[in-house]
């Protein structure tokens, strides 16, 4: 008997056909194991879908260390901004303060002319009248 060539990976999207070849070479690694069951090629998928769980286990994990780090910077950061503000209200009293001071000596030191009329000579008029 003539066994056929299957040649159905050849009609796989190359997008997805790269993906395809990873996992057959990644699951052949445990060609020895599954070649003792008795249905190899389902033992396979299995060691396929073992493989992609474990590389999705790996990403969860890579992605839980840099969701914390995220969030410690994104903490870091508010801290930051947090402190900034205040020490920009303090500097903030500090030209009230002093504004109300230059107010008060402004009011203080300013006093309003008063203008003192001449006497006035009996007889003669005045310039300014």
């Amino acid at each position: 008997m003539v066994k056929m060539q299957n040649k159905w990976r050849d009609n796989i999207l190359s997008e997805v056909k790269t993906h395809l070849e990873k996992q057959i070479e990644d699951s052949a690694k445990h060609k020895e194991a599954y070649n003792k069951s008795i249905n190899p090629a389902n033992a396979q998928l299995w060691v396929a879908v073992a493989i992609l769980s474990k590389q999705l286990s790996e990403l969860n994990r890579k992605v839980g260390v840099v969701e914390k780090d995220v969030i410690d910077f994104d903490k870091k950061v508010l801290d930051n901004v947090n402190n900034s503000l205040k020490e920009l209200e303090k500097r903030l009293d500090v030209i009230k303060e002093l504004e109300n001071k230059i107010t008060e000596f402004k009011k203080e030191s300013v006093k309003p002319i008063v203008k003192e009329e001449k006497p006035k000579m009996k007889g003669k008029k005045s310039k300014l009248e």
